[in-house]
């Protein structure tokens, strides 16, 4: 796996930086188009999140596989919902 090409999030690189980051709202429910859109925007240097319905949402880990680089997890409003939403981005073991 020498040859596997490391991704950089762009978002991150930007926090680190303290620059501003704008972003912008694609609305697609449920479409394949979602993961073209993902793989494009990195390639343009644009980092793609995706809002989610709740920390329970079941889409999380698939969501990732496809080139999202990050989760906007909504009502996120104590530390158990934290931990849930955490627990809901990783791949079990």
């Amino acid at each position: 796996m020498a040859d596997t090409p490391i991704l950089s999030n762009p978002l991150k690189e930007m926090m680190k930086a303290g620059k501003v980051a704008l972003g912008m709202n694609v609305r697609l429910a449920r479409s394949g188009d979602i993961a073209r859109i993902a793989h494009t925007a990195l390639g343009c240097g644009i980092t793609p999140l995706v809002r989610v319905r709740s920390v329970d949402d079941q889409d999380v880990q698939v969501l990732l596989d496809n080139g999202v680089m990050g989760i906007v997890y909504p009502d996120v409003n104590t530390a158990a919902e934290a931990r849930r939403a955490v627990a809901r981005a990783k791949f079990p073991r």
